[in-house]
């Protein structure tokens, strides 16, 4: 039996392996390495077991044949903290958390020809409105943020710690997810996301198999450049002004549509965990919570869809519906006995 120890077992990219280890084998024994009250209370059914350690604590993953840091602070947290970490074939290495520093990022993109949005270098320089303000760097979860100012009034009082850019007004975002190796692609997966929240760019809700060569070579040429070592999502939008897909940021972790692209691609299973699986055509897709997540006018507009596509995360939906509609007290009381029946 082989051992699996997932990082932030509580997100969805986590509960996306957990859930197709479980699916191609009962051989695996699933451990959700968590955080203080981060622990997956209703996720448990995907974990043997849950441990609570902060992600810097060195020798906990020497237990472990695979090791599997998946959303953006743990990936940061216990690769910085060991300087590198093989998953499988794939080597992260620390080199590659520089992407985290998004103005570091962009200057690469820019001198490998790659198109990015128009940069402010201060709030005084801003002529047009509105502009899209983000985290400059991707580890600042605690400060994280991401909006459309359509004022001056909207700004943040200072840029020091944030980027902000031209909007590139486009619903769709495109994604090419990724294993690479010093610079060099090893397999990737794209997709167009149709819908996701929040709109300006976030997670995907309804996405499809997409192919644009440009997507393809964009990211090759930043990963050269960079001598990225890893995984990750390289994000675009599409600007109708220039005709061309704009490079929005590279996500340096596991990203969130994971599932679609592990079903749709399995050669990321595995060269990471040498897990084989056949290849699922799903077409378009769905993300149930997330779309329960939309405002009762988007859902019903997207109703046509909810029907039509493959539909993932379902066995989440009673996580989401407690969460949402359940009483805090009520929920504390689940949550209450769920610590007491991991502990037990």
């Amino acid at each position: 039996m082989k051992s699996v120890l997932i990082l932030s077992p509580h997100i969805d990219q986590a509960a996306a392996f957990a859930r197709l280890l479980r699916e191609s084998s009962h051989e695996y024994r699933i451990v959700g390495w968590g955080e203080q009250d981060r622990r997956p209370f209703l996720h448990q059914s995907y974990y043997d077991d849950i441990l609570i350690q902060p992600f810097e604590k060195k020798g906990v993953e020497d237990a472990y044949d695979f090791v599997i840091p998946t959303g953006a602070d743990s990936t940061y947290r216990f690769v910085q903290s060991r300087g590198r970490h093989h998953l499988g074939e794939i080597l992260f290495s620390e080199e590659s958390l520089k992407v985290y520093d998004k103005r570091f990022l962009l200057a690469t993109a820019a001198e490998a020809n790659i198109p990015i949005p128009r940069m402010y270098d201060s709030l005084n320089a801003v002529t047009e409105f509105p502009v899209f303000v983000k985290d400059a760097y991707e580890n600042q979860r605690s400060t994280r943020q991401r909006f459309l100012a359509h004022s001056r009034e909207m700004l943040p009082e200072s840029s020091d710690d944030c980027l902000i850019q031209e909007y590139i007004d486009s619903p769709s975002t495109y994604g090419l997810g990724f294993l690479a190796q010093e610079g060099e692609i090893i397999t990737h997966f794209t997709h167009q996301e149709l819908v996701s929240i929040p709109r300006q760019g976030g997670s995907a809700v309804i996405l499809k198999p997409f192919y644009d060569s440009r997507l393809v070579e964009y990211s090759r040429r930043l990963l050269q450049a960079l001598k990225f070592d890893g995984w990750g999502l390289v994000e675009f939008k599409y600007c109708h002004k220039r005709d061309d897909f704009v490079l929005m940021e590279i996500n340096a972790k596991f990203w969130e549509s994971l599932e679609f692209a592990l079903r749709s691609h399995p050669e990321f299973l595995n060269h990471l965990l040498g897990l084989s699986r056949k290849k699922e055509t799903l077409g378009q897709a769905i993300y149930l919570k997330r779309y329960m997540m939309l405002p009762l006018t988007a859902q019903l507009k997207y109703l046509k869809a909810l029907a039509s596509s493959y539909r993932l995360d379902c066995d989440q939906l009673g996580r989401l519906l407690a969460s949402r509609y359940l009483p805090e007290s009520l929920r504390q009381i689940v949550k209450k006995t769920m610590a007491n029946f991991i502990r037990q």
